[in-house]
């Protein structure tokens, strides 16, 4: 289960692909991937941090909420950790209490974006 968050984080820290990884790439794209995986550890974060566990609001004007569907069912395994009810991005019922808190804790240490200077 911690496998795909593990290929995920490492693949945003440094651009490591595993056939899992490659197979989301194909199925929505790189741009799309690395977006959704933004939110995704974004929203996993804040639970961490605020101790909460609030559903991730999806809006469909953007492009990453429209293929978030395809993207969780990719070989990454996403499905097996969350799921789509409605418009909010939820956990898997199956995924307990103990999990969801190693998982938050794994993006938490693993994933430290870089702000990056704009360019004009």
């Amino acid at each position: 289960m911690h496998n795909s968050i593990r290929e995920a984080l490492e693949f945003m820290r440094s651009g490591a692909t595993t056939a899992n990884v490659v197979d989301a790439i194909e199925k929505v794209g790189e741009k799309n991937v690395r977006v959704i995986l933004t939110e995704l550890f974004g929203w996993m974060k804040r639970q961490q941090r605020f101790n909460h566990e609030k559903p991730l609001e999806l809006r469909n004007e953007f492009a990453w909420c429209q293929n978030l569907a395809t993207f969780l069912e990719s070989k990454l395994g996403m499905n097996e950790l969350f799921e789509i009810t409605g418009n909010q991005l939820v956990y898997q019922a199956e995924v307990d209490q103990e999990t969801r808190v190693l998982m938050r804790g794994l993006v938490t240490q693993g994933y430290q974006p870089t702000l990056r200077p704009m360019i004009v």
